[in-house]
C-alpha cells in the first residue's frame, strides 16, 4: 500500500500511470492516522513537521532536508518506491514482471497476474532475498518448512516446480533451476 499524505491528488494520479503500480492500494489523505501502520510506504508531500508514525517514507519538498527536492521526475519518485518496495519484499523487475510477497502475486509487464500459495511466495522471496538469487535446498527446507536435514522429501522440488510452471505462464522458460543441492532463480 502507497499512503501520499498531500493536499491534493497528482501524485496518485502519476503513479497510478504506472502498471506496475495498477495492483497496489494508493491512496491520498490529509489524515495522519492512515500513516500509521506496517506494510506501507508514506510519501509526504509538502507537509509541516508531525509526527510520522510510518515505518518507511519518502519526504517531498522544494526545502529542507527531504528524499526527493522539487521540481522532480515522476521516474526518480518511481525509483525511491522501488527500494521501498523491496524493503517490504515486494521486489519489481524493471520491464519483466513484479512480485508483490504480502498480495502472494506475480504481474508481468502486459499486466497477466498470477496468485502464488503461501508457501510458493515465502519460497520466492526466499530465493530473492539471497544476493545471487541462489539457495541451499537444506537451508530451504530447514527455514521454509522447518524440515530436518536428513529428512528424505520432495517437498522444495514440487514447490519448484509449481513456480516454474506459473512463471513460464508469465512468458518465462527458465526463471528457476535446481542443480544439485542448489536452487537458482534466473531473469
Amino acid at each position: 500500500m502507497i499512503i501520499i499524505f498531500s493536499k491534493n491528488n497528482y501524485l496518485e494520479q502519476a503513479l497510478r500511470n504506472f502498471k506496475i503500480y495498477q495492483n497496489l492500494k494508493i491512496k491520498t489523505t490529509q489524515d495522519e492516522n492512515q500513516l500509521e501502520g506496517k506494510d506501507r510506504i508514506c510519501i509526504i508531500d509538502e507537509m509541516g513537521s508531525f509526527n510520522n508514525q510510518c515505518q518507511i517514507s519518502i519526504t517531498l519538498s522544494k526545502i529542507g532536508t527531504v528524499d526527493l527536492k522539487k521540481p522532480f521526475h515522476i521516474s526518480s519518485l518511481n525509483i525511491l518506491i522501488i527500494k521501498c518496495l523491496t524493503k517490504l519484499n515486494n521486489y519489481i523487475f524493471l520491464n519483466k514482471f513484479s512480485f508483490f510477497y504480502n498480495e502472494r502475486l506475480l504481474i508481468n509487464n502486459d499486466d497477466k497476474v498470477i496468485k502464488l500459495t503461501e508457501k510458493e511466495a515465502s519460497l520466492l522471496n526466499f530465493i530473492l532475498k539471497s544476493p545471487t538469487f541462489t539457495i541451499n535446498k537444506n537451508e530451504a527446507l530447514d527455514k521454509l518448512w522447518q524440515y530436518n536435514i536428513d529428512s528424505e522429501t520432495s517437498t522444495l522440488e514440487t514447490h519448484i516446480y509449481l513456480l516454474k510452471a506459473k512463471f513460464k505462464k508469465l512468458g518465462f522458460e527458465d526463471a528457476l533451476s535446481i542443480q544439485k543441492d542448489k536452487m537458482n532463480f534466473n531473469i
